[in-house]
């Protein structure tokens, strides 16, 4: 749309300069990408609607400016990474004692490991810790210690320093009936997954 606007950033960056620790600004295809930390929460705002005084109507204005004490957020997990994060989770159910919601040392080990895994993506993610407890008896009380296992295991990636709004608990009942009895405690288990965003 011409090249005249551009006379206006001098204004922009003379309004804007003073509310920012530190910036970058990019303009590239009809696009306005400003990207940094704001020194006070408002300043963003700030930055915006000046930003939008001062580009053309045709141009979107991106705003990625953050305040100086939030933490930049971690970039989404590669699909690649994802697959590997998936089999490494499969990999590692966590199995309690018959009507027991307790971890064992054993299975520590195992969150502990898992509680690597993801950190070490160094990406943001979701989780989904569902507890499992098989069908006999009473279906309220197995439901409640499923939940049970599963908050378990969140507590303990919350003291891994894995953040708690990342996780979600669920429960399920496993039926066993045709199971011989040598095999209902894999139905004893906690198991992690990650969390798959919904798409259109």
């Amino acid at each position: 749309p011409g090249n005249e606007w551009v006379s206006k950033l001098p204004d922009f960056f003379a309004e804007t300069i003073n509310r920012l620790s530190s910036a970058s600004l990019s303009i590239r295809a009809g696009e306005f990408l400003i990207e940094g930390r704001t020194i006070a929460l408002a300043d963003r705002q700030i930055v915006q609607n000046v930003a939008v005084n001062t580009v053309p109507l045709t141009y979107t204005v991106r705003n990625q400016l953050l305040h100086a004490d939030q933490p930049f957020p971690k970039p989404a997990l590669l699909p690649e990474v994802q697959i590997q994060v998936t089999e490494k989770l499969k990999e590692s159910p966590i199995y309690f004692d018959s009507s027991s919601w307790i971890l064992k040392e054993a299975e520590k080990t195992k969150v502990s490991s898992i509680a690597r895994t993801l950190k070490e993506t160094g990406a943001d993610f979701a989780l989904v810790v569902t507890g499992v407890a098989d069908n006999i008896g009473n279906a309220d009380s197995n439901r409640e210690l499923s939940l049970k296992r599963a908050q378990a295991v969140i507590e303990e990636l919350i003291r891994l320093e894995v953040s708690e709004e990342a996780m979600l608990a669920d429960s399920a009942i496993e039926n066993v009936s045709n199971l011989p009895r040598s095999e209902r405690w894999k139905a004893r288990r906690v198991d992690v997954s990650l969390k798959v965003p919904v798409t259109n």
